[in-house]
């Protein structure tokens, strides 16, 4: 939620004087179930808006090391991400926090709660828009969960303070991401749809004709934004 400094003084009462009343602070509650950015204004949407997605945290971390690092370790580089972002930045972007291994490694090798995890961070990223991969029916696992798994995940996992949704499936099957994207739009987060790219002889595969098609498809389950997830840096520029 956009709240304008005349609002923030309202609720304080302590700073009658401020006249800045069109200027926005982005800035949230570090409790992380009262987290409400707009999911429909996350992602630019008109040219010149422009916003940083960061992966360090999540994917930068799990490619180094496995996402072995401690969670202490983690909440440090939280805070520092987020003074990144000052509370007056328009377009604040993304940092990714979740999704991959961020749920099996903590229960496996660390010992820790994976989404008590999620509550810990996103709780120092007040300014930050948070966001997780998923992988469709799969979630954050290797098996294919049914519906009611998939809902409860979700839920859970935007009460714990995620606000973007980032969901792909490795065959490109806009059938797996119903269930995940149902989950998204009832928690009021929002989703965004990942093409999973790469190179085919088929020459009729992974051009752009092709991706408009799979981003249609994605925009009738309710995606806010689309992602072409080009894991392998093969897409060519007039694709973008």
């Amino acid at each position: 939620m956009l709240r304008t400094h005349s609002k923030l003084t309202h609720k304080v009462g302590s700073l009658p004087s401020l006249k800045c009343t069109q200027r926005f602070l982005n800035t949230q509650s570090t409790v992380p179930s009262e987290r409400n950015w707009d999911p429909k204004t996350l992602f630019p949407n008109e040219p010149g808006q422009v916003r940083v997605c960061g992966i360090t945290m999540r994917d930068g971390h799990q490619s180094l090391n496995g996402g072995l690092h401690r969670i202490d370790l983690l909440e440090k580089a939280a805070v520092l991400f987020d003074k990144l972002r000052p509370p007056t930045m328009k377009f604040p972007g993304v940092e990714e926090i979740g999704g991959g291994t961020t749920v099996d490694f903590p229960l496996r090798f660390k010992g820790e709660h994976p989404f008590r995890n999620m509550e810990r961070l996103s709780s120092r990223l007040p300014n930050t828009p948070t966001s997780v991969l998923i992988r469709s029916d799969s979630l954050c696992g290797y098996n294919i969960n049914p519906p009611d798994v998939v809902d409860a995940f979700i839920t859970r996992y935007a009460q714990v303070g995620i606000d973007v949704f980032r969901v792909f499936d490795a065959y490109n099957n806009v059938e797996n991401q119903k269930a995940v994207s149902r989950a998204v739009l009832a928690a009021n987060k929002h989703y965004q749809a990942a093409i999973t790219f790469t190179s085919h002889e088929d020459e009729t595969l992974f051009n752009d004709g092709w991706v408009g098609h799979m981003a249609e498809s994605f925009a009738k389950l309710g995606a806010h934004s689309i992602c072409v997830k080009d894991m392998a840096g093969v897409a060519l520029p007039p694709l973008m």
